[in-house]
């Protein structure tokens, strides 16, 4: 009953996020006109926030520090958007000397692909003429004539009939309205940027009463939480966004001389244009160098300019992004590849090319609210460039698809991060105790179970072929002969596996058992090895009762040989430890990191 309850709990609770999420979707759809001029001044504000900040260090006001800052923004913008206006109306007006380039570059084109559009042409007028045939046989009841397939026939049903007249809307109002009209639409940017610079003036002023009124309304029990949300979203995405916004002129400028050097005309007009484009990612830097290029492909002369064109701004975008950019920005906004193409998509269908240029900075302040904010921690998980999954469950995932390839490719990144033994005793080892659990409890099958140990087994296998071509490191003990034991399961046999791989690559001569054997004969293998430390690895949750079986089959046979219970648990059992000690353990242990040093030492 109780669980029922929960999951009708849970439903509910899903559904209530859901038609939230509709809700604020809907109103920000509904209220574009208001929102996209407020989330472009927090925009301005988050950029402008670091040169205030630190202006206001030197002891300078802050309306002044403010003022100056928004004012120099201002006449940057305006500066740009001078230049942009200059050079689109410069490009329009030389457009019609390109002309006979342009006929040029098509002619030459159509020339290659002449012989399919002539045919795909006549295969369309065929159609047409049978469609038409077809028609008016219908209307006049006669079958259609079959000689007219091919020739001339009836008009077609798509021309307009010859006594149809056209009429053409006389634009309503008088010249007074059309005044009026032209000047609504030469005037509404600038009452735009207006207002987008005052309010962004307004919360670089008043921005510790705003930060003061949000903790109050998150209440005074998330202070300490709040506030440091607050921090993080205005140092990381203000920094983020000046520092980007600094690469991104940097990258005009020399994109527009490099343009300028190979001949392309209006090439300051590109070079401005790089500099908004660059906050869209994946889709802007592409659109800024493919404007360029086809221009310079269609009137210029020669194949040079093009290529010429796109090999500049590749060198610049690899430059930029494996040099500059991590110089520059730093940490990265921690977004995946898919959150960030979906909030591309998302932010252009809600608001057209404002959401566009808005996506980044407004996915990367719902990222940091969903890292602080408990009940937005789902949006982290779908935004955040971590999975949102351990490591471990990833190993097991993928040995349950029985994807052992993936299984492989998550051990050797953890391994080359973490190192091998940390990426045994962290990921290896819980994914292989989950296996077991599930295993006992019947939630997994005996063939599933049978082949994700065996997945297991290939994994350590493929990771000591890989250390095969390494050359040992030097002992950090005196190489011993080692053996390693497993009490009962195949689980047991891969921990011993995984122990010996560890052991072989510190210079250790090492030796794993296998379970085919009954019990009593790997006891006695393990005796005729002649070895000075037996590890017997047994996994919970019967470890301890299988460990002691298969000490009290040993301990005879084992004089003066150091033995090494490995129970792989957290902490094992104050009295299992002492009942396995009692039968000649010397040392009883719970993590794997534990267990390589016991068989060293």
């Amino acid at each position: 009953m109780a669980s029922v309850i929960r999951e009708s709990e849970t439903a509910v609770t899903a559904f209530a996020r859901f038609a939230l999420f509709v809700l604020v979707v809907g109103v920000l759809w509904i209220a574009q006109g208001i929102f996209i001029p407020i989330a472009i001044s927090i925009l301005v504000a988050f950029i402008l926030m670091p040169v205030v900040s630190r202006v206001e260090r030197v002891g300078v006001p802050r309306w002044l520090a403010v003022l100056g800052a928004v004012a120099s923004s201002a006449a940057a913008i305006a500066l740009v958007g001078w230049v942009v206006a200059d050079q689109a109306m410069d490009f329009a007006e030389k457009l019609p000397q390109y002309r006979g380039t342009v006929r040029e570059k098509l002619t030459d084109v159509a020339g290659h692909a002449n012989g399919f559009l002539a045919r795909a042409r006549r295969g369309i007028g065929e159609l047409e003429l049978q469609v038409s045939d077809a028609t008016a046989a219908l209307e006049s009841g006669a079958p259609a004539h079959p000689a007219s397939i091919g020739n001339p026939g009836p008009p077609s049903i798509l021309a307009p009939r010859a006594d149809t007249v056209t009429q053409v809307p006389e634009p309503s109002g008088g010249p007074l309205r059309q005044l009026t009209m032209a000047v609504r639409s030469a005037t509404a940017p600038v009452l735009g940027a207006g207002v987008v610079v005052l309010f962004a003036a307004f919360i670089l002023l008043r921005r510790d009463e705003l930060r003061d009124r949000i903790v109050a309304l998150a209440g005074h029990e998330q202070l300490h939480r709040t506030t440091e949300m607050m921090e993080e979203a205005a140092v990381q995405l203000g920094r983020l966004l000046l520092a980007q916004l600094l690469v991104g002129v940097g990258f005009g400028i020399v994109f527009a001389g490099g343009l300028l050097l190979i001949g392309v005309p209006n090439a300051l007009l590109f070079g401005a244009l790089v500099i908004p484009l660059r906050f869209v990612p994946i889709v802007g830097p592409w659109i800024s160098a493919a404007l360029p290029t086809a221009l310079a492909l269609v009137v210029l002369d020669g194949w040079f300019p093009p290529i010429a064109t796109l090999v500049l701004f590749v060198v610049l975008e690899v430059a930029t992004a494996s040099i500059i950019e991590p110089w520059a920005l730093g940490k990265r906004t921690g977004m995946s590849p898919t959150a960030v193409l979906l909030a591309l998509m998302f932010w252009t269908w809600l608001w057209g090319a404002p959401g566009l240029v808005l996506a980044m900075p407004l996915t990367t302040s719902i990222a940091v609210l969903g890292r602080r904010v408990r009940a937005l921690e789902w949006m982290a998980t779908l935004l955040n460039e971590q999975t949102g999954l351990p490591a471990s469950a990833r190993l097991y995932q993928r040995l349950l698809a029985v994807d052992i390839d993936q299984a492989i490719a998550v051990m050797r990144s953890e391994r080359d991060s973490i190192g091998l033994e940390r990426a045994y005793g962290e990921v290896m080892m819980p994914a292989l105790a989950a296996l077991e659990r599930d295993r006992l409890s019947g939630e997994l099958d005996g063939e599933h179970a049978q082949l994700a140990i065996s997945g297991m087994a290939e994994i350590v296998e493929s990771l000591a072929l890989d250390s095969i071509a390494v050359a040992a490191p030097a002992s950090r003990t005196v190489p011993r002969r080692i053996a390693l034991v497993p009490a009962h399961s195949e689980a047991d046999a891969v921990t011993a596996r995984m122990l010996m791989h560890v052991a072989s690559s510190h210079g250790h001569e090492a030796q794993a058992l296998r379970t085919g054997d009954l019990a009593s004969e790997r006891a006695a293998a393990a005796t005729k090895l002649e070895v000075q430390v037996t590890c017997i690895c047994a996994m919970p949750p019967l470890a301890e009762a299988h460990a002691r079986l298969m000490l009290e089959r040993m301990r005879d046979r084992l004089p003066g040989n150091a033995v090494v219970i490995a129970l792989w648990q957290r902490e094992p059992d104050a009295r299992a430890r002492e009942r396995l000690e009692l039968l000649g353990a010397r040392n009883v242990v719970g993590s794997f990191m534990d267990a390589v040093r016991a068989i060293e030492s």
